[in-house]
């Protein structure tokens, strides 16, 4: 591709450009030689920070940075990159013209990045432009700005009232909470960490049984944090409750019916038929258990 050309035999900065004080005066040369080497052809500039830098007697790096800082300062926008040319514009014109009608601006803004160059308006690009950087320098310096967080959900909302009165049943004297921050948590613990609804219930309805956690976790923030270790600890403790509601079942069987279960015996783990030598896990649904342990023995008093 051959090197670009600038449009004119001179270098002008308005003075709009020269009285910002954020800029230092290798910026406002550097703009104005993107503006003197817009290329109708390709809607900008399109010469490289290697270009640049042989042209202002200066390094690569010391261009990227000041290419960051100027489309910070809202002065240039990225128009494409195809893979090996970027190509930038200047934003000049729009700038001297927002600072020169001010008053006029507050009855009818202006968004600095609008099309500096009559000709880009009859085919203007469409949605959000794509930040396109040359190096990691200009990477660095590029801080894009986030787009407002959407507000939480109706189902975020009713979660974290919940949770609130959960923690205001053991915890009455509870400073009013921000609920607005609150929700947003919750939000983030089904949109960001996947949680499902059900899951959330689940672990709100259980996490109080739980001494350590019910003396730390006064806020969905913490909720959030240890929630992992909250679905640990609810599963392990379900598990300890049906094997030991398993077990008192199958003892109460024994002795509601001593001779048809005289040859069943237990440990801690399972009940086992010692005529067959079959064994039953504790570690069942107490539905399937219930059922299990019949079998185990022959079902001799099923009819009873």
């Amino acid at each position: 591709m051959d090197n670009p050309s600038p449009r004119f035999t001179g270098i002008f900065l308005p003075v709009e450009i020269l009285e910002l004080e954020n800029l230092t005066f290798f910026e406002m040369i550097l703009l104005s030689w993107i503006d003197a080497l817009y290329c109708p052809k390709h809607g900008g500039c399109y010469a490289s920070n290697e270009y640049l830098g042989k042209r202002l007697r200066s390094q690569e790096n010391t261009v990227a940075k000041s290419l960051g800082n100027l489309r910070k300062a809202g002065l240039i926008e990225d128009v494409s990159f195809d893979g090996r040319t970027r190509v930038i514009r200047s934003l000049i014109n729009q700038y001297v013209d927002q600072a020169q009608s001010k008053a006029a601006l507050d009855k009818n803004p202006i968004a600095i990045g609008k099309k500096s160059n009559p000709e880009m308006e009859k085919n203007p690009s469409k949605g959000t432009p794509v930040l396109i950087y040359e190096s990691k320098d200009e990477r660095k310096e590029i801080k894009r700005v986030a787009s407002p967080p959407k507000p939480p959900s109706a189902i975020a909302d009713s979660l974290t009232l919940l949770f609130l009165q959960k923690v205001e049943e053991h915890l009455p004297g509870l400073v009013a909470p921000n609920l607005k921050k609150w929700s947003q948590e919750m939000e983030k613990l089904m949109r960001i960490d996947g949680r499902t609804e059900a899951q959330i219930l689940e672990a709100i309805g259980w996490f109080h049984n739980d001494l350590w956690l019910k003396a730390n976790v006064l806020s969905v923030a913490a909720f959030r944090k240890q929630f992992d270790k909250i679905q640990s600890l609810r599963i392990v403790a379900k598990e300890k409750n049906r094997i030991q509601e398993n077990r008192i079942y199958a003892l109460a069987l024994q002795k509601q019916y001593p001779k048809e279960t005289q040859n069943l015996t237990f440990n801690s783990r399972c009940v086992m038929n010692a005529d067959t030598g079959k064994d039953l896990s504790f570690d069942l649904p107490p539905e399937t258990f219930e059922k299990e342990v019949i079998r185990l023995f022959g079902g001799r008093h099923a009819s009873d």
